[in-house]
């Protein structure tokens, strides 16, 4: 199950941030070094929400699909153009998938040709499709060193992405 998968991760991973104390207390006896750092994300809120009214499986494109979401303009500037390279490339290669995601700009604005804008959501909804399977494997652009600018927030949204695509069968 999706539990045990991400606690397999957590068993394997150098560092761990959490959200909040609640986290941290239930995984501190899983993970060799665990760390509180206060994101404003709260597990709590995705037992109720990912579940609740609106929410839908219905999906009428079932090909396989690539995702990702997005509301802050893709925050890397050196590695952006080779990460939108890689995915063109990806793209090219596989024609018969659907590329596909959520955010807050036209797929243009981001250099996002060929990709299917699926609108600005909040975030209920967001976990709602999420949660519903629309990703079949989930990318998370982010920088590393090479965006010193955003290095702190890329590395504190990476494993956040992780776990939150992971909880929601994404590979």
């Amino acid at each position: 199950n999706s539990r045990s998968v991400i606690h397999q991760f957590l068993e394997l991973s150098d560092v761990v941030t959490v959200a909040n104390e609640a986290l941290l207390q239930r995984y501190a006896s899983k993970c060799r070094n665990i760390t509180l750092l206060p994101n404003g994300i709260y597990f709590e809120s995705y037992e109720t929400e990912a579940s609740g009214p609106g929410c839908s499986n219905d999906h009428s494109d079932r090909r396989p699909t690539v995702g990702f979401t997005n509301a802050d303009l893709l925050k890397m500037e050196n590695f952006r153009s080779g990460w939108l390279e890689a995915t063109r490339i990806l793209r090219t290669r596989f024609p018969a998938v659907r590329f596909a995601y959520f955010g807050d700009f036209s797929p243009s604005t981001l250099g996002l040709e060929g990709w299917e804008w699926l609108g600005s959501i909040n975030l209920q909804k967001y976990r709602c499709t999420l949660f519903s399977r629309i990703f079949d494997i989930a990318l998370v652009p982010l920088g590393g060193h090479e965006d010193p600018e955003s290095f702190d927030f890329n590395s504190c949204k990476n494993p956040f992405k992780y776990i939150e695509f992971g909880a929601a069968g994404v590979h």
